[in-house]
């Protein structure tokens, strides 16, 4: 957890170029490395003969996860210096984690006691069809 005065959040942001990524000087940052994807394209050299001569290509995804845990008043600070920092070419996706506190105090419902409570009268579903199909 981080020091401080408010409740905490947490930033947690996927990172996807087609180059290697480097994220540069976020500090308070835990890096994890995700799998690359790979994708091969096989395409014929020629469209009429030669079936045999092809071409590959290829496209490589290098994903990482930053992890940053901060106040919550630090919050909007981060975000921002996230959004100008000059990462051209990287997807970003970014989620947003809170810690508050839980007021149990407006979670309990008051229900009457037992004997205050009003039954439903029994409905006798036979007759109950009868009256739609009557009608």
């Amino acid at each position: 957890m981080v020091e401080g005065s408010g409740t905490t959040a947490k930033m947690s942001i996927v990172l996807k170029s087609f180059e290697k990524i480097r994220p540069g000087q976020l500090q308070n940052a835990r890096k994890v490395g995700l799998p690359q994807t790979r994708v091969l394209y096989t395409v014929n050299r020629s469209p009429h003969i030669d079936k045999k001569s092809r071409e590959q290509f290829e496209m490589r995804i290098h994903k990482k996860l930053l992890v940053m845990e901060m106040d919550v008043a630090k919050l909007r600070e981060k975000y921002n210096l996230l959004k100008h920092h000059n990462m051209l070419g990287v997807q970003l996706k970014v989620n947003f984690h809170y810690q508050t506190r839980l007021d149990l105090s407006r979670l309990k419902t008051v229900s009457p006691p037992l004997e205050e409570r009003q039954e439903l009268p029994n409905v006798d579903l036979d007759s109950a069809q009868q009256l739609d199909t009557s009608s």
